[in-house]
């Protein structure tokens, strides 16, 4: 006998932003979801089972289906009042694994609880700065660029889909900077990975996850730096001489 759980995160409320206000009138309509299950033999790869499932990845794939029923989930929109978004972005130099978002005008991107009728579109952005976001609602909206490696982030509002039209716009994020960097700890990519327990295995449990996802009391600070933390810039190994909740983001 075997079960299984599927986990949908649905709205979150990270770095300071809101949590949703169900109250009264609150009406929200997530989805629709698709969950995809698949199993191999003893010599299938994860990366395989990956790929057989990223077929069913587009939100174009069964459109029919979805049009079909869409009179009957409340707030859905069906294809045909929706739109294409096109994106040309000039990014900055060592700018990895480039992600853009379309979201509720004029707020921050992760406090998506304010307006029960905005919504988000999320995609990757190519090596040559050219993203594609189809079935786009039509609205106005704020879209923030973001990428590995960069401090800060592109934000441009009021970028405007209509219906039947597809929108292109263009951008050109430079990173943001006080002035000369003289030297850097860390990596910019929202993450705490590179430190002490951050994204390193850990050899106690049978699959190895990263040490950051263990509970943080299983690492004890003090234990770790009797004499507290002493880092030299261009010396010290970030993943021994610097703890990763310190930085924590």
């Amino acid at each position: 006998m075997c079960s299984s759980q599927a986990y949908l995160y649905a709205a979150s409320n990270h770095h300071g932003d809101n949590v949703p206000n169900i109250t009264t009138g609150f009406d929200r309509t997530f989805g629709p979801q698709y969950f995809h299950f698949n199993k191999g033999t003893n010599t299938t790869t994860l990366a395989e089972l990956r790929a057989e499932a990223e077929q069913f990845a587009s939100p174009t794939w069964n459109t029919a289906f979805y049009d079909s029923i869409a009179h009957l989930v409340p707030n859905y929109i069906p294809s045909t009042e929706r739109s294409t978004w096109k994106g040309r972005i000039d990014l900055p130099k060592g700018a990895k694994r480039p992600i853009a978002v379309l979201a509720q005008n004029g707020v921050d991107f992760q406090d998506n609880v304010l307006d029960t009728k905005a919504y988000q579109y999320w995609g990757d952005i190519d090596k040559k700065g050219n993203i594609e976001i189809p079935m786009v609602k039509p609205g106005t909206y704020r879209l923030t660029v973001y990428a590995d490696g960069i401090f800060g982030q592109y934000i441009q509002d009021n970028v405007v889909i209509a219906v039947g039209k597809v929108t292109t716009t263009k951008a050109k994020w430079r990173e943001e900077s006080a002035g000369k960097e003289l030297w850097r700890i860390g990596t910019p990519d929202r993450s705490s990975g590179e430190y002490r327990h951050g994204d390193q295995p850990d050899p106690s449990k049978p699959l190895h996850p990263p040490e950051y996802r263990i509970y943080w009391a299983s690492w004890d600070f003090p234990s770790d730096y009797p004499d507290g933390v002493t880092f030299e810039v261009g010396k010290s190994d970030e993943s021994k001489d610097f703890n990763y909740g310190m930085f924590l983001c």
